[in-house]
């Protein structure tokens, strides 16, 4: 049976505004999403007596936004574009909550049942930045988990 966490995971995610741009398993330049699976031990799977075992989905989701090196003055009634790109990140973690409350969840099949959807991040995490690109590139990221039974194996 072919695994479908990760196109349901991405389908999913996809719905968030703020991963209305490039969304993909490639490499990413300033200004684009990257998606990588990040692997969940088997250590933490809970296995229950009728055979269904409790199992975590890891997917990190990479943000790379440009940064203003030049000074912040908000009297010119400017934005503050680094401030704005953390913003953006956060809308994806705010929208997984709103998807909590919702009850909206990937669709792994009639086999597993989504538990809980959420970000192992309050707040964006800023990985690193490199300066050696005009202008700076910053790269963000938010750990998204998909927690689930699966009952392929239950009795």
């Amino acid at each position: 049976m072919p695994d479908i966490r990760y196109a349901a995971t991405l389908a999913f995610l996809k719905q968030c505004p703020a991963l209305s741009g490039l969304l993909g398993f490639e490499a990413a330049a300033g200004g684009n999403i990257r998606v990588l699976t990040q692997g969940t031990s088997a250590a933490n799977n809970r296995k229950y007596i009728d055979g269904s075992e409790g199992r975590a989905f890891d997917f990190v989701i990479e943000f790379y936004k440009p940064l203003n090196t030049l000074p912040y003055i908000a009297e010119r009634g400017e934005g503050n574009q680094n401030l704005k790109g953390v913003l953006d990140v956060q809308e994806l973690i705010s929208w997984l909550d709103d998807m909590r409350r919702e009850g909206t969840e990937p669709d792994f099949g009639d086999k597993c049942v989504i538990d809980d959807v959420k970000s192992l991040n309050n707040e964006p995490v800023l990985a690193w930045v490199d300066t050696q690109k005009t202008p700076p590139i910053a790269k963000y990221t938010v750990t998204v988990r998909v927690e689930y039974t699966d009952y392929t194996n239950s009795i």
